[in-house]
């Protein structure tokens, strides 16, 4: 009986899914000033409000002469609203990559938490703005600036199946 009913429980719920891809670009503040960093990343969204992905991003110059970081992660995203026009979010990501410094290169794990508004555009584009925080912890052959975090503001446009 039980079984029986768990089944029907299980038979009647249905789950929507999407996915979308988008090109990245944040602006990552510290000390020295700003810095750009690009990427892209993906994900397949779960139900309109879950979304399960990857990322990749690197930049030219990072944080002050002569440093710069790549990397990639896993992303997890919450999105609320998602019958209006505005769709607030928060995300975490977690990953690792390689960050130079002075002609010295080192692996580091990077993490990022961050909230943004998308905007729908048209049924397969979303605008997104938002700002999140940065946190790299390089292995020790690294120091100063990178064993600290760096707020970032960053911007998406993803294009997809909502």
């Amino acid at each position: 009986m039980m079984m029986a009913l768990f089944g029907m429980m299980l038979a009647s719920m249905t789950a929507s899914a999407g996915a979308y891809g988008a090109p990245t670009a944040s602006v990552a503040l510290n000390e020295s000033g700003m810095t750009l960093l690009r990427g892209g990343r993906g994900g397949v969204i779960i139900d309109g409000r879950w979304t399960l992905g990857g990322e990749g991003v690197s930049s030219r110059r990072a944080f002050g002469e002569g440093e710069g970081i790549s990397y990639g992660a896993f992303f997890f995203e919450r999105t609320f609203l998602t019958d209006g026009t505005v769709h607030p979010a928060v995300e975490f990501s977690l990953g690792g990559g390689d960050i130079s410094q002075n002609g010295v290169r080192a692996a580091a794990m990077v993490s990022t938490v961050g909230a943004h508004l998308d905007i729908d555009v048209s049924d397969w584009l979303r605008l997104s703005l938002g700002g999140g925080y940065l946190l790299t912890l390089p292995d020790e052959r690294l120091s100063g600036s990178w064993r600290v975090g760096r707020p970032t503001l960053d911007f998406m446009v993803k294009f997809g199946g909502f």
